[in-house]
């Protein structure tokens, strides 16, 4: 989960509109919107590259199962609740 976190977190960098991009484009002297232009299609590559990957790794962890608790690994229990 932080993993994922961390990616987005960097993604948010590209995707317009960024603050990022802003200043940059406004100390460069580039056209801001050019940089927002050229921002798309990483960000778009990114973000389903992103979503597979995660899609993979819950796939493996059985993410979708329902009757494990998170981070505990009992049946129909909370972790930390007494049985």
């Amino acid at each position: 989960m932080i993993a994922l976190l961390a990616a987005s977190g960097a993604m948010s960098e590209t995707i317009p509109p960024s603050i990022v991009l802003i200043v940059i484009g406004s100390v460069t002297s580039v056209s801001i919107s050019g940089l927002f232009t050229a921002g798309l299609l990483p960000g778009l590559f990114l973000a389903i590259v992103l979503a597979l990957m995660a899609r993979r790794n819950a796939g493996r962890h059985d993410a979708g199962r329902r009757d494990v608790a998170p981070l505990c690994g009992h049946r129909f229990e909370w972790c930390g609740a007494a049985s």
